[in-house]
């Protein structure tokens, strides 16, 4: 992100602060381009489809955010449909994974992680349950304490998180986790990345916590 553009937010995002924020302050920096076709018709029209005759289909996608992903990959998918055999559409009532309880019982799942996890503080156990719901005993099984999650990486992330994400969230580098999957990264000491980077290099998915 250029210089200019950093100084600008720093000062825009000062107006609402007690202490100015200035670009030293700054960590990491991410820019990128959303873009928005608009049409008369649909204003939805994002996505382009070509399919010629002894030519493979091609779908081209332009613009959009996570909060309609979902369905404009269902549309492009259903797209296919003539070319390739697939099931009928499921994902638009199918909850994410982990996310297969009441929209409004978050806390109540903290509360019961905090309960069957006595270790985790709050703050720890509301991340967690964002992250992972329903699927959390996944990947702290039985665990009694902290300490037997597997070695730490920074104050949040431990071996058996790691673990899990390696096993079944496809996760290969420390990028994948610190900063696709999580924002661990903006907190996390470089000696830990390089202890995080380490451990994955290992490649040892064996011993997850047993989840009862």
């Amino acid at each position: 992100m250029p210089g200019a553009d950093v100084s600008y937010l720093c000062e825009a995002a000062s107006r609402y602060f007690r202490e100015r924020v200035a670009p030293a302050d700054v960590v990491r920096t991410v820019s990128g381009v959303n873009l928005t076709l608009a049409s008369a018709r649909r204003r939805d029209r994002t996505t382009l489809f070509h399919a010629r005759r002894r030519k493979a289909p091609l779908i081209t996608m332009f613009g959009g955010d996570v909060t309609t992903s979902r369905l404009r990959a269902e549309r492009a998918v259903t797209r296919l449909t003539p070319f390739y055999p697939m099931s009928p559409r499921w994902t638009a009532g199918a909850a994410l994974p982990g996310g297969d309880f009441a929209w409004d019982g978050f806390e109540t799942e903290v509360d019961a992680a905090r309960d069957r996890w006595r270790f985790l503080s709050e703050p720890q156990a509301q991340r967690l349950v964002a992250a992972y719901g329903s699927r959390l005993p996944a990947v702290l099984g039985e665990a009694k304490s902290r300490g037997e999650l597997g070695p730490a990486f920074g104050p949040e992330l431990t071996g058996a998180e790691v673990r899990y994400l390696m096993s079944r969230e496809w996760a290969r580098f420390p990028e994948d986790i610190l900063w696709r999957r999580s924002k661990l990264g903006l907190t996390m000491p470089a000696a830990d990345c390089d202890a995080l980077a380490a451990f994955m290099a290992k490649g040892d998915v064996s011993d997850l916590p047993r989840s009862g």
